[in-house]
């Protein structure tokens, strides 16, 4: 999914303005209490587009719910996916 998109079956709106694209990094960090995954989706909440970070497992857990608040999602998981395929291919060759 690319930036700010909402649910799949919804056409992509442009960014706001002013809105920086997120890239995730290594030092990015999950905000739910006491997880320390690293974050892959970031979400931005109400008029001023406060964000919060997820990890995959946790996003998941509250996506329809962040979808039904109306909140924008920048979804970067198929980072995450890709480099679990390289991982599982790198395995799998003796």
């Amino acid at each position: 999914m690319g930036l700010l998109s909402k649910k799949p079956d919804q056409p992509e709106e442009p960014a706001s303005p002013g809105l920086v694209a997120w890239q995730p990094n290594p030092r990015d960090r999950c905000d739910k209490r006491w997880c320390v995954a690293q974050a892959y989706v970031r979400t931005l909440h109400g008029p001023r587009h406060l964000p919060l970070l997820w990890c995959a497992h946790h996003f998941v857990e509250l996506e329809t719910d962040l979808f039904m608040g109306g909140s924008r999602v920048d979804d970067h998981r198929d980072k995450l996916r890709a480099a679990e395929a390289a991982f599982a291919n790198k395995k799998e060759k003796p």
